[in-house]
């Protein structure tokens, strides 16, 4: 398996039926397929060094699963945030050691104090959980909580 950091935004089109699918997993209001979509291939475009996204290739070069990581701007500077994880195929471990390991050269590079964790669901929480424990990160919880509104007519 090999990680391959995306600066083509044409690629994205070859991952439209993955991001069609994460889009309705995670199945959150706002979160269109299409805007997803758009999303990625501009931060592939105009993103620069403060954000990437990266891919993950079997041997015959198959994607495996994605990523998509920022850097926080004021007030949360010295964090980078982990935003936007698939993985569709079964060796999810081994694909999400790849994934971390590359997100961690990220912080490494831009000299992050903080990592912030979008998890979209309780077994991708338990999965970063994990895998940053693993790493040697102290998880420091907090009482933030995020929830979508929408005014009713």
């Amino acid at each position: 398996m090999n990680p391959l950091k995306i600066n083509n935004p044409e690629y994205i089109g070859l991952l439209g039926p993955r991001i069609q699918e994460y889009a309705k997993k995670i199945a959150i209001p706002g979160f269109t397929y299409e805007g997803l979509f758009v999303y990625f291939r501009t931060i592939i475009r105009a993103g620069g060094e403060a954000s990437e996204f990266w891919v993950v290739f079997d041997d015959d070069v198959n994607p495996l699963g994605f990523a998509m990581w920022q850097l926080l701007g004021v007030p949360r500077d010295s964090t980078v945030s982990f935003t936007h994880y698939y993985i569709w195929d079964k060796q999810k471990s081994a694909i999400s050691d790849l994934i971390i390991q590359e997100f961690l050269n990220f912080k490494k590079k831009h000299n992050a104090t903080f990592v912030d964790i979008v998890a979209q669901n309780q077994a991708g929480f338990k999965l970063f959980t994990k895998l940053f424990k693993e790493a040697g990160f102290d998880i420091i919880e907090n009482d933030r909580i995020n929830f979508i509104a929408r005014r009713q007519n």
